[in-house]
C-alpha cells in the first residue's frame, strides 16, 4: 500500500475552490489502495466560510490533522493576513510529526496558500520524501507587471517579491509538477528547466458524485428565481480583469431587453472573496452606468460550494465570462457541463478553453482579445445570446470526451504521476 501526505490548508468544512482537486480524488485514492493523511489548518484560525454539506462528502477513512495559526485578529494589526505565513510553523513542526509516525513515499500540495508549497523542499531535505506541487493559480505572477502603479492590487510588490523568493526557492527542487494550465508549466520549465520531472496539464475537473449528492440533500438556495424571466447566474469571484467581458454581456442583455416580450435577468454570486468589512460590489456599477440595474442581483458573498450546484441546476442559462489575462482558466468550465445547461461562454481567444469546449460540446463562443473593443464584443454576446435563445437550438454534450474532465478519470491520471515520481526518486536515490 502507497501512502500519501496531502497539504491543504482550507480543508472542509472551508468553502475555497483551491480544496476542491483534493477533495474529489479522496474516494478514488481510497479505492486505488492509497493510504492518506491530509495536514490541513484549523477552520478557526481561517478567514473563509464555512460548508458543512462540503465536509459530508469527506470519506471517513482517512486521517486529517488539523493545526492552529497566529490568530489574524493580531497579525491583521500588522497588515498580516496570509493564513501560509501564520500558519507556517505550525505546519512545519505537525507535518514532521507525521512524517516520523507514518512515513508516507510522497507529499503533496494542492492549494493556493503559496508559501506552504516551501514546505516540501524542508522536508524532503530532511527525510528524503518526494513532492508534488498542484499549481491552481501561478505562485509567482507577472501579470500585473505590466501595468502601471495605481493599477496594481493592494501590496503588490510585498506579495510579489514573496512569492518570487519562495517559487525560486522550492520549484527547482520538486519531484513533479500539476498545473491547469500548460503555460504555468511552460513558465516555469523557462525559468527552472524542469523538463527532467513528470508533469501533468489537468483542470481542477468535475465530480459526478457532487451532482448525485445535490439530488439527494436538500440544499437551500439564497436566490428566488422568477419564472417571468430567463435567469442567467455566474457564481464566482470577479476580478478587476473580468469587467471587460462582464460589461458586454450586460450591454447585450440590455439590447435583448428592450426588443424582447421575456426579458432577461442576471445573477452574480459570490463576486467578491474580501472579507465582509472590505467587500465592494463588482457589478452593480457597471449595471447603473448602462441603466440595466433592474435585471441584474449580485451578491458578494461566497455561497456553499453545493447551493452554487443547485443554483445552476434551477437556472436557464449560465455564464462564463473570460478576463483580459490569456492564461486564465476558468475551473467552473466543467461543473457547468456537467449540469447540462446552456452556457454563454464570453472568453479570450488566446486562451486553451476554445479548444477544450470545442472537443466536448457545440457551445458558440464569443471571443475577444486586447484590441477588441467592448461594443464589438457585446454584438457579438448578443448574437450568442439569440442563438442559446432560439427555439432550434440544441445543446449537446460529447459524454466520452466529457468523462476525462471527470474525478475519477483524472484521479486515476494523477495516480500514474504519483507512481512515476516515486518511481524515479528512489532510481536516483
Amino acid at each position: 500500500m502507497k501512502k500519501i501526505l496531502i497539504i491543504s490548508p482550507n480543508f472542509p468544512p472551508n468553502n475555497t475552490p483551491d480544496l476542491h482537486r483534493i477533495r474529489i480524488m479522496l474516494p478514488h485514492l481510497l479505492d486505488f489502495g492509497w493510504q492518506i493523511d491530509i495536514l490541513a489548518v484549523d477552520s478557526k484560525y481561517t478567514e473563509v466560510n464555512i460548508d458543512s454539506f462540503i465536509e459530508k462528502t469527506v470519506p471517513e477513512n482517512i486521517n486529517i490533522y488539523k493545526v492552529k495559526a497566529l490568530n489574524v485578529k493580531y497579525t491583521r494589526k500588522i497588515g498580516l493576513g496570509n493564513l501560509g505565513i501564520r500558519a507556517f510553523y505550525f505546519m512545519y513542526k505537525k507535518g514532521i510529526e507525521i512524517i516520523k509516525k507514518n512515513k508516507p513515499d510522497i507529499i503533496f500540495f494542492s492549494t493556493t496558500v503559496f508559501p506552504v508549497l516551501t514546505l516540501g523542499k524542508l522536508w524532503k531535505n530532511k527525510f528524503k520524501i518526494p513532492f508534488v506541487i498542484d499549481l491552481q493559480d501561478p505562485w509567482r505572477n507577472d501579470y500585473y507587471l505590466n501595468f502601471p502603479k495605481n493599477k496594481r492590487p493592494k501590496k503588490f510588490w510585498f506579495d510579489y517579491t514573496l512569492n518570487k523568493i519562495l517559487e525560486k526557492y522550492t520549484i527547482p527542487e520538486t519531484d513533479g509538477i500539476i498545473s491547469v494550465t500548460d503555460a504555468y508549466t511552460l513558465e516555469l520549465n523557462n525559468r527552472y528547466n524542469l523538463k527532467n520531472i513528470p508533469n501533468l496539464t489537468m483542470p481542477l475537473g468535475a465530480s459526478t458524485n457532487d451532482f448525485l449528492f445535490v439530488e439527494k440533500e436538500n440544499i437551500p438556495v439564497s436566490i428566488n428565481y422568477s419564472s417571468n424571466y430567463i435567469n442567467i447566474i455566474y457564481t464566482g469571484v470577479i476580478p478587476n480583469n473580468m469587467l471587460f467581458s462582464i460589461k458586454a454581456v450586460l450591454k447585450a442583455i440590455k439590447k435583448y431587453n428592450e426588443i424582447n416580450e421575456k426579458k432577461i435577468k442576471i445573477y452574480f454570486i459570490g463576486s467578491n472573496y474580501a472579507t465582509k468589512d472590505k467587500q465592494k460590489d463588482k457589478v452593480t456599477p457597471i449595471a447603473k452606468e448602462l441603466n440595466i440595474s433592474d435585471f441584474i442581483e449580485e451578491k458578494t458573498d461566497r455561497v456553499s460550494y453545493f447551493e452554487a450546484i443547485k443554483l445552476m441546476q434551477i437556472s436557464d442559462i449560465l455564464l462564463l465570462p473570460g478576463t483580459t489575462d490569456k492564461n486564465y482558466t476558468a475551473s467552473k468550465l466543467y461543473p457547468y457541463l456537467l449540469s447540462k445547461k446552456p452556457i454563454l461562454v464570453v472568453f479570450n481567444e488566446n486562451s486553451n478553453l476554445k479548444t477544450i469546449i470545442t472537443k466536448i460540446s457545440n457551445l458558440p463562443i464569443a471571443l475577444f482579445n486586447e484590441k477588441t473593443e467592448n461594443n464589438v464584443l457585446s454584438d457579438s454576446v448578443y448574437l450568442l445570446l439569440e442563438k442559446i435563445l432560439s427555439q432550434d437550438y440544441t445543446f449537446e454534450i460529447a459524454d466520452n470526451e466529457l468523462k476525462k474532465y471527470t474525478d475519477n478519470y483524472m484521479t486515476k491520471e494523477i495516480e500514474e504521476l504519483f507512481l512515476d515520481v516515486i518511481n524515479n526518486y528512489d532510481r536516483k536515490n
